[in-house]
């Protein structure tokens, strides 16, 4: 199973512990995407493992392809992570997305329903988690479809400028009600 991380490789990120189940997955394929100061704590800590690679820093354009070739999508953020780019384009592209339980992730996103959510810099939950994934590949599908849902119904560019120009009628009319001469 290829199961993709792309991120910054800074602490609030939290590569080392990608890393880590990488270490104790060597029979899935594990490729890191992303740079930044913990790059090279990263791969020493890797010391050779095969099943385990470093891109660097990667355009959007081999992002897109990267998603397209793997079958989990893994973002183990520290604070928040709902917002992110790349898990977005992560749900958006039908991946089984494992990611961290951190700020408004669960009041937006379903464990077992959009995403398996695990515990932040909790290694043996995301082992567990992609073990989980790799035996069962309708779970890793329903995820998926279920992410793509989510995103067309709620990240859908019209429903976001439908909601900001509601935003932005009420604060007009706001004002003008307050409005003092």
């Amino acid at each position: 199973m290829k199961i993709l991380f792309a991120a910054r490789l800074e602490a609030v990120k939290d590569p080392m512990t990608f890393v880590k189940a990488g270490i104790q997955l060597p029979d899935h394929e594990f490729t890191v995407a992303g740079d930044g100061s913990l790059k090279k704590q990263c791969e020493i800590l890797v010391a050779g493992r095969k099943n385990i690679k470093f891109l660097g820093w990667v355009d959007a354009e081999n992002i897109r392809h990267l998603m397209k070739e793997a079958d989990v999508f893994c973002q183990s953020d520290n604070v928040e992570n709902i917002w992110s780019s790349s898990l977005v384009a992560a749900m958006k592209n039908k991946k089984a997305v494992i990611c961290t339980n951190t700020g408004y992730t669960s009041k937006y996103l379903k464990d077992n329903y959009h995403v398996l959510l695990i515990s932040p810099q909790n290694c043996s939950e995301l082992v567990r988690a992609i073990e989980r994934l790799s035996d069962d590949i309708g779970l890793r599908h329903r995820l998926g479809e279920n992410a793509q849902a989510y995103v067309q119904e709620n990240l859908a560019i019209e429903k976001i400028v439908k909601e900001i120009r509601g935003w932005m009628t009420t604060t007009v009319q706001d004002r003008r009600n307050t409005r003092i001469d």
